[in-house]
């Protein structure tokens, strides 16, 4: 395992779907998922080994897999993904909480062989807080720091 860790990583972001080319069934749309050597994280590939990120998160935590079994990868933003549960009680136990939060990022982090970010939200919540904002306001820096780091962000200005 150490040789692993300690092996360089190549992480790019991948090609952009195209309408064309998007799955039909996709749960929530992966607005720019990583590229980290062969696999291009999705949402999709993070439910997919969902059970391996609970085992993971079992070595730091004998009480969070308990928790995190009712959450979802809701959508792939880069190195940011977003979880999603549908239980406020789920919700409160982890989001107010920094310390429970790095072990879960730490967890599919070395799942992923990838230095990974996580967001906590509630289902059916603005998770795509970017998706109100125009292509010009999304590329801010500002704004791009703002929504890694779970702000909700909105246009407050009247539009022209």
């Amino acid at each position: 395992a150490a040789a692993y860790a300690d092996a360089p990583l190549s992480a790019t972001r991948a090609p952009q779907p195209t309408k064309a080319n998007a799955a039909p069934s996709a749960p929530a749309p992966d607005e720019n998922p990583l590229q980290i050597g062969n696999l291009t994280l999705t949402a999709a590939e993070v439910n997919r080994r969902w059970t391996q990120i609970l085992n993971r998160i079992q070595r730091y935590s004998k009480t969070a897999p308990e928790i995190m079994k009712y959450f979802h990868a809701h959508r792939v933003d880069n190195t940011l993904i977003v979880l999603a549960t549908d239980n406020e009680m789920y919700y409160q136990r982890i989001e107010p909480f920094p310390e429970k939060r790095a072990v879960i990022e730490k967890a599919i982090s070395e799942v992923f062989g990838a230095d990974l970010r996580i967001r906590i939200t509630m289902a059916g919540a603005d998770t795509n807080a970017s998706a109100a904002l125009s292509d010009h306001d999304s590329q801010d820096a500002l704004i791009a720091t703002g929504i890694e780091l779970g702000a909700q962000v909105k246009r407050v200005d009247k539009p022209d």
